[in-house]
């Protein structure tokens, strides 16, 4: 009888642990930064730094990870490794979501044409920039914020 109580407990442990595991990848799907992490002091001074050189590079349509490592001072694994602990992405995929947050701001502002923010946020072209934001948001950036 005892392993019938060890094996229920058990069961009870990892459904326990699989709820929380859903509700941690939703909180990720609704936002970047891990709901449990609070960021430090030294951390947020990290993602002002990434920050900043996302921006000054967003134009540019090939991103260097290892000249973003160098200027960081960092090596290309730890910024990897510090960009997923902290956003729970990729560095790819969050400067992919960084520039079309970017590029979604210059739609809203209604200033630039659709070829003049895909040059602007380092897309290739527009079709890809177009491919990647109705993805994102669902509608192309031809119909948005009409």
């Amino acid at each position: 009888m005892a392993v019938f109580y060890k094996i229920w407990d058990f069961i009870q442990n990892l459904k326990k642990n699989a709820a929380q595991i859903d509700k941690s990848s939703e909180d990720l799907n609704n936002n970047n930064t891990p709901p449990h992490k609070s960021l430090s002091i030294k951390d947020k001074e990290f993602m002002e730094k990434l920050h900043s050189m996302m921006e000054n590079e967003i134009s540019s349509t090939d991103i260097d990870i290892e000249k973003i490592a160098a200027t960081m001072f960092t090596s290309r694994s730890r910024l990897f490794y510090k960009v997923k602990e902290l956003t729970g992405m990729t560095p790819q995929k969050y400067f992919m979501e960084y520039r079309l947050e970017r590029a979604e701001e210059l739609l809203r502002e209604g200033k630039y044409s659709i070829t003049e923010i895909s040059e602007m946020t380092g897309f290739v072209n527009a079709s890809h920039f177009s491919t990647k934001f109705k993805k994102k948001y669902g509608i192309a950036p031809s119909r948005y914020n009409r």
